[in-house]
């Protein structure tokens, strides 16, 4: 595959910002056991390099990824996992819920550890830390598992754009989150239109409970950032729009499902920051 800059910024600026202590463990667990900091700098098909530093100064550090060449961008989240999950293993740290080992992964190596394999040499670092055939393989085949995976280049592409990151980074100025906040204004009003279906059935009710309701703070909010009359010149983009008839559509169709895929994917996204 063709990994161009905004692939790299996109993988690099989502492991600096959202998972900096991971590749602190990494560090620690692949050659640099005193590391202060570790940064991803950049990668390719093959692997990741990281700027390690401790007390004896600073130092790359290149580690082959456990799966192999990359061919698909949804694979860097895979093997980013892969990498975190050795090294919780290596330094015996507790993997993250999400992250834990499946409880259905078999041994593969005569009743050792059920993530082991073999070791191949790491470029920079200690030598002997590469790491093949770990963790987020086909053992773990559930739901979950091959969702975030499949939607993994969509969420790189999202992190990656400027608009997000100025804005998730603090860099964006208030008008650009008012902007924000007014588009979310209008997700939420076609959503929580369409989830009252959800609560005709007392199994799927469960899904939207109360406490997940956003119309009434967006409103409070709004109010705030534009004044009592913030309604007025309220207007949706045009990608907005789109997406908020579509979801109007899925629940005119009944088709309930498909609400449930917006419901899980808007809320997901916006409140337990993609987790």
């Amino acid at each position: 595959m063709l990994i161009d800059d905004s692939i790299i910024s996109a993988v690099t600026g989502h492991m600096n910002g959202d998972h900096a202590d991971d590749n602190l463990l990494i560090a620690r667990a692949f050659g640099y056991p005193l590391a202060a900091s570790s940064r991803m700098v950049t990668l390719d098909a093959h692997h990741g390099e990281w700027r390690v530093t401790d007390a004896a100064g600073e130092h790359e550090l290149v580690l082959d990824w456990p799966g192999g060449e990359i061919v698909e961008r949804a694979q860097f989240r895979r093997e980013a996992v892969s990498l975190y999950r050795e090294a919780c293993r290596r330094l015996g740290v507790t993997p993250r819920e999400e992250h834990a080992p499946s409880p259905h992964a078999t041994a593969r190596h005569g009743g050792g550890h059920p993530h082991e394999a073999a070791h191949a040499p790491a470029h920079g670092g200690a030598p002997g830390h590469g790491h093949h055939g770990t963790a987020e393989d086909s053992a773990d085949d559930s739901f979950a598992r091959r969702l975030r995976e499949a939607t993994w280049g969509d969420h790189g592409d999202s992190e990656g754009a400027t608009f997000m990151t100025d804005v998730i980074r603090g860099k964006g100025t208030l008008d650009d989150y008012i902007a924000l906040v007014v588009q979310h204004y209008f997700m939420y009003e076609a959503l929580e239109e369409a989830s009252r279906q959800l609560l005709d059935d007392p199994m799927l009710a469960v899904l939207h409970p109360g406490s997940l309701l956003r119309m009434d703070t967006l409103e409070r909010d709004l109010r705030h950032l534009r004044g009592d009359d913030w309604r007025n010149g309220l207007s949706a983009v045009p990608a907005t729009a789109d997406y908020a008839r579509r979801i109007r559509e899925v629940a005119d169709e009944g088709w309930t499902a498909g609400i449930i895929a917006h419901h899980y994917t808007r809320y997901l996204g916006d409140l337990s920051g993609g987790r």
